[in-house]
């Protein structure tokens, strides 16, 4: 809420003074606003909607954005156009709109908020840790698995169950280890340069518009972004509902495919046919782009960052990284745009040739997990027993909450620390679920193959 009225205030400003100093730090102002808005809009929903239910409320609570921005923008391109050169009550009017967002924010009840899931940090029950650890040891694909390994493999597989329950006792990732994550720290990067190269073209098209007439540059500028926004506003809400089918990586591809098409359209036009009305539609690109991009930044962080307990901090620093390049964009885009004596296309080559750069990083140089396998769980897996039938033909189902275990190498411990960081038990607990697996299941991991039992299945209820 303190971000967004800040971000009010700051836009009205502008239409109290017209210093140049003045401006610049109105401007900071509101870059630090924006920079902090987006997270925290994120780590609040979040933390008011269930985790299958996120990525429906990323794709509507985008859509909304964009709707929103339509209204606002054609509204102000309208006013401009009647009203020009006096505009300077449209700055009123956008601080206005801020004005309302923070009643609507403080209007949200506090108990609503779930602090740990807005933290995108692990709500797994002590339980629930317990029973995938156990889990990996009893289905019966790992008693085969196990039989066949050497001695010193079962052995430390067995060890490994103490030392992944020991590994979560931090509950929430350091912030040094998630700067130093390669995936986050490579995600960081592609955000940079996509935005250098990216957020420079929109003001490179409107100066190109407004070449012929500054008061109908005006108008086409308004719907030059209105046309992005209309586009990005039903693109959002199909991305939400297909994300799931085609993954993260893929359609965040055809995402950033789009700028060097744009660029390359946007330069053969300034070349051979400046028409403002053709120029205007090439927003067409943008609006399906923004609209892939926007949709799957958040997601993209929460998979990235999930049971960390620090998707605010990740989400903020990958914002950072995305107004930075925004801003040099625009320093970049004028600067080749002066030493080009005003060729236009000279700066779309540049951005067209950044947007393949940036297409090969994500392609062989960005990992980005697929989405979730329990998005579309059903609610009550909350109410399943935490029981292991030992000896069971069919293995427990535990693929939404386990992982799988590589036994290959031989030094390599239980993984859960990507979607487990809660606090253990008590090391004897740990004991209990070894106990619990004693017998039958021990002894295949011990290597000594036990006697067939005939008779009902044993049950053991953690």
């Amino acid at each position: 809420a303190i971000a967004v009225l800040t971000a009010s205030i700051t836009t009205v400003s502008v239409a109290w003074k017209s210093d140049l100093w003045f401006i610049l730090i109105m401007k900071a102002l509101e870059g630090v606003a924006a920079t902090i808005f987006l997270p925290a809009l994120m780590s609040l929903l979040l933390g008011i909607c269930e985790s299958p239910e996120v990525p429906r409320m990323v794709s509507l609570t985008e859509t909304s954005n964009k709707i929103g921005s339509i209204l606002f923008t054609a509204g102000c391109g309208v006013l401009s156009y009647y009203a020009y050169p006096d505009v300077s009550f449209l700055f009123y009017l956008l601080g206005a709109g801020g004005l309302v967002a923070t009643l609507f924010i403080l209007a949200i009840p506090d108990d609503a908020i779930d602090d740990e899931r807005a933290r995108a940090g692990n709500t797994k029950s002590e339980d629930e840790l317990i029973q995938d650890a156990a889990a990996q040891l009893s289905s019966g694909d790992r008693r085969e698995e196990f039989a066949n390994q050497s001695r010193a493999t079962r052995r430390s597989v067995r060890g490994s169950v103490r030392s992944s329950i020991e590994v979560v006792q931090e509950k929430h990732s350091r912030y040094r280890d998630l700067l130093q994550d390669r995936n986050v720290a490579m995600f960081a990067v592609l955000t940079l340069l996509f935005h250098l190269f990216n957020a420079g073209v929109l003001p490179l098209l409107a100066q190109l518009i407004a070449q012929e007439d500054i008061r109908t540059g005006l108008a086409f500028t308004s719907g030059s972004m209105c046309i992005t926004y209309i586009v990005q506003a039903p693109v959002s809400f199909i991305i939400g509902k297909n994300y799931k089918r085609f993954g993260y990586k893929n359609i965040l591809m055809l995402g950033l495919a789009i700028l060097p098409l744009r660029c390359l359209n946007l330069a053969l036009f300034a070349m051979y046919w400046p028409n403002q009305y053709a120029l205007a539609a090439t927003q067409i690109w943008e609006g399906v782009g923004s609209g892939i991009y926007d949709t799957l930044l958040p997601l993209i962080v929460k998979a990235l960052v999930d049971g960390s307990g620090r998707f605010g901090f990740t989400f903020g620093f990958i914002v950072t990284c995305w107004r930075v390049g925004h801003g040099l964009s625009i320093l970049v885009g004028e600067a080749i745009l002066k030493a080009a004596h005003h060729r236009y296309e000279v700066p779309f080559f540049f951005s067209m040739a950044g947007g393949i750069a940036v297409c090969a990083l994500l392609a062989f140089g960005v990992h980005i997990p697929n989405p979730p396998d329990d998005d579309d769980a059903d609610e009550n897996d909350a109410k399943k027993k935490c029981d292991i039938e030992l000896g069971a033909t069919t293995p427990l189902d535990l693929s939404d909450t386990t992982q799988a275990l590589d036994i290959s190498d031989t030094t390599q411990a239980l993984d859960l620390s990507d979607s487990t960081q809660v606090s253990p038990r008590k090391p004897s607990d740990c004991d209990v679920v070894l106990q619990a697996l004693s017998g039958d299941e021990l002894s295949w991991l011990d290597g000594v193959r036990p006697n067939k039992v005939n008779g009902p299945t044993k049950t053991i209820a953690l």
